[in-house]
């Protein structure tokens, strides 16, 4: 007969790479052919931990994370994921709860630090999400929480506060020591001692991350003799960058197969994207952008991102989220979204949606923004994207907000041509959707 530890051990191998296979396997160690030789607590939690990954089931994963802890209340991992699968529902305030539950029984436990900041930060508690910060940074000091110390006070800046901004600039260099030894001239100093040299500057995090920057590129290509961009993963945001044209002549573009055969070079300068940042406040580099021409009336709609974003799942809306808008206003909507499925595609049709082709060209990607009369977008490529172009966009941010759009206001620095809606409430789209109306 089959054990229930080798289908166990199994699903973990494959929990990452495929997420469908490993509950599976998880779920087969339930069966009444298999030797239960793993307690039923971890074979509950293994399943919750699957319904977390691939296509999330946060109502799954609350349940089966509920048996596990209250089969073994002394585990305070258990208590930990029961926290995260109340966030995945949208009830920080029981998250809260029941991490501080898990701090009080052991202070020293990691991910307690981990849960409490997201469940403070998913109410709008920033100032005591960044307390229990200083905190964790103290029994924990690691870059990765450096780093995640960092984001925080970019947060806490508002874009406004530049001791607060350059405080988190400093801390967020944390994430460096996962790039240890890949810049051999790695430079630390004012970037407006570069002026006159040869510059590299690697790009790195997201590909809407590599569109906000546009602008402090662009200022770096005016400090520099001569600018390389070098990818070493965002091939993508070269072709971006390529489809603007928004770079002068002493800016060249390397992709990734390009950059691993860049020789060294003790003359060239060398900078990671993030650290133009020192550049200044958004309000300091970015242009005012004109609006973009010839809108043909219709509004682009984008409401769920890259899945494998680690908050995709309160970045994102579901499906379900947005039917109410496309009944009322599904002529008026030209459909961003990638990656629709067959009942999606349906349902959109139905009620008058019209949906643009798959565009992997950025060029025409971005003539199809620039024509609209606005983009209404979650915080994803698209926003930053309509942002660039000068096309109207309204992006919908969740109550634990990005540090990119601030903590408060509906305007921001970095695109002048965006609105940001703000949730009241973690998990409330609709009302959103409701200020939407008095504006479109």
């Amino acid at each position: 007969m089959l054990k229930a530890s080798d289908l166990y051990e199994s699903s973990i191998l494959w929990i990452s790479a495929n997420p469908t296979r490993a509950l599976e396997l998880a779920k087969a160690c339930e069966f009444d052919q298999v030797v239960q030789d793993v307690d039923s607590h971890q074979v509950h939690n293994l399943i919750g931990t699957c319904y977390t990954k691939g296509d999330a089931n946060a109502v799954e994963a609350y349940k089966r994370f509920k048996i596990a802890a209250n089969q073994d209340p002394s585990c305070v991992q258990y208590k930990c994921n029961l926290a995260f699968a109340n966030m995945m529902l949208y009830d920080a305030e029981t998250a809260e709860r029941i991490t501080r539950e898990a701090l009080h029984q052991d202070e020293n436990y990691e991910d307690s630090y981990v849960k409490m900041t997201n469940a403070k930060s998913h109410q709008g508690k920033y100032q005591e999400a960044y307390q229990t910060q200083l905190e964790y940074i103290k029994r924990f000091d690691n870059p990765f929480n450096r780093m995640a110390l960092g984001l925080t006070e970019l947060l806490l800046s508002d874009m406004k506060d530049r001791e607060m901004f350059d405080r988190g600039i400093k801390s967020f260099e944390g994430r460096l020591d996962r790039y240890e030894g890949k810049l051999i001239g790695r430079y630390t100093g004012d970037l407006q001692g570069l002026h006159g040299e040869v510059v590299r500057v690697y790009l790195e995090q997201g590909l809407g991350d590599c569109v906000m920057f546009i602008p402090y590129l662009q200022k770096l290509a005016g400090i520099a003799s001569h600018l390389a961009i070098v990818s070493p993963e965002h091939d993508s945001a070269m072709d971006v960058y390529k489809a603007l044209g928004c770079f002068p002549d002493n800016v060249k573009f390397f992709n990734s197969k390009e950059c691993k055969v860049l020789a060294d070079d003790p003359d060239v300068y060398e900078l990671w994207m993030f650290d133009l940042l020192k550049l200044g406040l958004p309000s300091e580099v970015c242009p005012q952008i004109p609006q973009a021409g010839n809108p043909n009336g219709k509004i682009g709609f984008c409401w769920r991102g890259n899945p494998s974003h680690p908050n995709d799942w309160w970045r994102s809306m579901r499906f379900r989220d947005i039917i109410p808008f496309i009944e009322k206003h599904g002529n008026k909507i030209i459909s961003l979204q990638s990656n629709l499925t067959t009942v999606e595609r349906d349902i959109l049709l139905r009620n008058g949606v019209e949906i643009a082709p798959e565009i992997t060209d950025y060029s025409v990607l971005a003539k199809v923004i620039a024509d609209m009369k606005a983009v209404v977008t979650i915080d994803s490529f698209i926003s930053h994207f309509s942002g660039i172009l000068g096309t109207p966009c309204y992006t919908l941010v969740t109550k634990s907000v990005d540090w990119r759009w601030g903590m408060s206001g509906r305007k921001t620095d970095w695109y002048s041509n965006h609105t940001i809606l703000r949730q009241k409430k973690c998990g409330d789209w609709g009302g959103l959707f409701d200020e939407l109306e008095s504006i479109l």
